[in-house]
C-alpha cells in the first residue's frame, strides 16, 4: 500500500498484479454484502437503508437508494417464493447488473483496478451459472452465498493476465507472478534482514507429518534462505536495463532500524552503485512505446466485432471482464450450429434422410438454462419447443441444401491470420467443390447463422458484422489454408436461406482495415459510448452503460465494409449506429 500510494499522489499509473484477492477490494466486499442481505428473504426497508448509508454510498456515491430498495424487494421474492408449477429462471448475473445500476455504475469515477476487481465479480456468478440451472430456491442460493463468503475468498485473485486489458502502467507484483517476464527497469523493494530474506519458516498446513515429511525433506513447503535466494535470483533477472534494489531502515509500524539484507550487502559487482543519484549519466530520452511483444496482439473476431459494435461494449466485455446476463434462450444458436457440423462429420459424401436430420438434431441438443418439462409429452414447455424447432431447421437445411453434402467440407478448421499488429485466430466452415481426383475446384466460405431475415433490408441483422467475418474467413483460407476461397455466404439458418457475401480483394482489404483500424484503438485506450437507440436496448450492458455519447481520440474511420447488394457498402456500427 505505501508504494502504490505514493505513486497515487505522483499521478503515476499503476497496476497491481500481486494476486491478491478479490475481496481485498472493498468494492468488491460490498457486492458480496449486498447479495448476503438476501440471504433469508427481502431485508427491510430499514435494513436496506442502513447498509445504503453505511457501507454503498461512500464507495458509490452516484448509489440510488429508491432503486436499490426495489432490487432487494424483487430479488427477494424472486428468490425465495415459493415454486409451484414450472420452475422459474431465475439467474444471479442478472442481479449483479440490477445491483450496479441501482449504485449509478454507468456514473461511477474509479480507477481501472477497481473496474477490473467488480468484473471479478460478475465472472465469480458466471462461474456459478455453469454450476446452477437457476437459482430459484432458498436453499440453493444460500449454497452461493456460502461459496463468496468461503471458496471465492480465495479462488480468484486481481491478476491481469490477457495482453490487451493491461493498462500501459506501472507493474506492481510478486516476483512470484513475474516468472519468465522481463521489463526494461525493475524496482525490487522491501529489500531488508527479516524480510528479504525474512525469517526461515516451516510448514504450516493441515497434513498429518506422516504424509507431508518426505516432501518436507526435500526442501518444499517451507521457507529457507536458499529458498528465498532463488527467488532473489528471479527477481535480479527479470531487469533488462536498469535495476534498483531498495530497502528502508525505518518501516511503518517498526520498533527500531532494519539491519541491511543479507541479498543485498552480496551486490558487490563493480557494475553496482551503492547510492546512485538520479539516472546515469549520458542518457537521451525516447518517446514512450509498447514493448514489441505488445504490438502485435492474439485477437479474435468476436472481440472486434464488440469494438466496432461500441468500443464501451467493447471495455465492459474483454477489458474490465464483466460477464452478460444469461437470456432465456442461451445456446440455442450453438446447438444449432453444432447439429450442423455434426451432420457433414458423419455424412461427408452422402446426403442424409430427414430422419438422419432428426436424430442428430435430437442427440447434440442441449440447452443449460431451460429445464425440460416434467411431461414433456402432454404439457411440452419451452425446452421442448426449441428441440422441436431445431429438428425443423436441420430437416429443412437438409432438403434444401443437399448439394452441400456432395462436396466434402472441411468442418471448423482452425486459423491465424497475420495482420500489422495483430493475429486474429479462430475456426472457419469450407465447403470445398472437388473433381472425382480429388482435386479442389474452389472453396466456399460459409458461416452458418441461426437468425431470419435473408437479404431483406428491413430485417433485423446487421450485415456489416455478418460480411466482415465472412471476409476475415475467406483471407484466411486464401491465405493461410492455401484454399482459393472465391465465393463466401452466410447461411441464416432459420430461414434457411443463403446470403452471398462479397470477398472480392477491395471487398477483403477493406475488412482487413478495419480490423487493424480497432486493434490500433484498443492499444491507444480507446473506448469511447456510441450509442444507438436501436443498438442499446439490446446491449449486455445497457445496464451498466450511460449510454452518453462520446468521440474516439482520432479523427480517422476505418473505411466502409462490402456487405450483399450491388456495390453497397457501409460503415462499421459504431459509425452508422450512433446517435450524437
Amino acid at each position: 500500500a505505501p508504494f502504490t500510494e505514493a505513486m497515487g499522489v505522483q499521478g503515476i499509473r499503476f497496476t497491481l498484479e500481486s494476486g491478491g484477492g478479490v475481496f481485498e477490494n472493498e468494492h468488491v466486499v460490498a457486492l458480496r454484502d449486498s447479495f448476503l442481505l438476501l440471504r433469508h428473504g427481502s431485508p427491510s426497508r430499514e435494513q436496506v437503508r442502513d447498509f445504503y448509508d453505511n457501507t454503498l454510498l461512500p464507495l458509490f456515491p452516484q448509489a440510488d437508494f429508491e432503486a436499490l430498495a426495489r432490487v432487494f424487494g424483487e430479488w427477494g421474492r424472486l428468490i425465495h417464493a415459493p415454486i409451484q408449477g414450472s420452475r422459474r429462471r431465475v439467474y444471479p448475473q442478472k442481479l449483479v447488473h440490477d445491483i450496479l445500476a441501482s449504485l449509478g455504475i454507468g456514473a461511477f469515477r474509479a480507477d481501472d483496478p477497481v473496474w477490473y476487481a467488480i468484473g471479478v465479480f460478475s465472472r465469480i456468478i458466471q462461474d456459478v451459472e455453469a454450476v446452477y440451472m437457476s437459482i430459484d430456491t432458498t436453499a440453493r442460493f444460500q449454497e452461493i452465498l456460502n461459496f463468496l463468503e468461503n471458496v471465492a475468498e480465495t479462488g480468484y485473485d486481481l491478476s491481469t493476465d490477457e495482453l490487451l486489458t493491461r493498462p500501459n502502467a506501472v507493474m506492481v507484483s510478486t516476483v512470484h507472478k513475474v516468472k519468465g517476464l522481463e521489463f526494461p527497469v525493475v524496482f525490487i523493494v522491501d529489500v531488508e534482514h527479516l524480510r528479504f530474506p525474512g525469517a526461515r519458516r516451516g510448514y504450516s498446513g493441515w497434513l498429518p507429518d506422516v504424509v507431508i515429511q518426505p516432501a518436507l525433506a526435500r526442501g518444499a513447503y517451507q521457507s529457507t534462505t536458499e529458498e528465498q535466494a532463488r527467488l532473489f535470483y528471479t527477481a535480479l533477472t527479470r531487469s533488462e536495463k536498469y535495476l534498483y534494489v531498495t530497502g528502508s531502515e525505518q518501516l511503518p509500524g517498526g520498533r527500531k532500524p532494519r539491519k541491511r539484507s543479507s541479498f543485498s550487502l552480496q551486490l558487490n559487482n563493480p557494475a553496482v552503485s551503492s547510492n546512485p543519484v538520479g539516472l546515469p549519466a549520458g542518457l537521451t530520452q525516447s518517446p514512450p512505446a509498447r514493448r514489441e511483444e505488445e504490438t502485435v496482439v492474439p485477437s479474435t473476431y468476436s472481440d472486434i466485432r464488440y469494438y466496432l459494435r461500441c468500443p464501451a461494449d467493447y471495455q465492459f466485455r474483454k477489458r474490465f471482464g464483466f460477464s452478460p446476463p444469461i437470456t432465456e434462450m442461451f445456446g440455442f444458436g450453438l446447438t444449432v450450429h453444432a447439429a450442423v457440423g455434426r451432420l457433414h462429420q458423419d455424412f461427408q459424401n452422402t446426403t442424409p434422410t430427414g430422419d438422419d436430420a432428426e436424430r442428430i438434431a435430437e442427440s447434440t441438443f442441449h440447452l443449460k438454462h431451460v429445464p425440460p418439462s416434467n411431461d414433456p409429452v402432454n404439457s411440452p414447455g419451452p425446452y421442448e419447443r426449441a428441440k422441436n424447432r431445431v429438428s425443423e431447421v436441420i430437416k429443412q437445411y437438409v432438403k434444401d441444401y443437399s448439394s452441400d453434402f456432395q462436396a466434402e467440407r472441411q468442418v471448423e478448421v482452425r486459423f491465424e491470420i497475420p495482420l500489422e499488429k495483430a493475429v486474429i485466430t479462430g475456426t472457419i466452415d469450407l465447403i470445398l467443390e472437388m473433381d472425382e481426383q480429388g482435386n479442389i475446384l474452389d472453396a466456399t466460405v460459409i458461416d452458418f447463422k441461426t437468425l431470419e431475415g435473408g437479404d431483406n433490408p428491413e430485417a433485423d441483422l446487421d450485415w456489416t458484422e455478418l460480411a466482415l467475418q465472412v471476409q476475415l474467413y475467406a483471407k484466411a483460407a486464401r491465405e493461410v489454408l492455401g484454399e482459393n476461397a472465391r465465393t463466401g455466404a452466410v447461411h441464416l439458418l432459420k430461414d434457411n436461406k443463403r446470403v452471398g457475401v462479397p470477398v472480392t480483394d477491395e471487398a477483403l482489404a477493406a475488412a482487413t482495415a478495419n480490423v487493424e483500424w480497432a486493434i490500433e484503438r484498443i492499444l491507444d485506450g480507446d473506448f469511447p459510448r456510441r450509442p444507438h437507440i436501436d443498438k442499446c436496448k439490446k446491449c449486455d450492458f445497457q445496464l451498466l452503460c450511460l449510454c452518453q455519447p462520446e468521440q474516439f481520440k482520432v479523427q480517422s474511420a476505418p473505411p466502409p465494409i462490402h456487405i450483399p447488394g450491388a456495390q453497397a457498402t457501409k460503415l462499421a456500427r459504431a459509425f452508422s449506429e450512433y446517435q450524437p
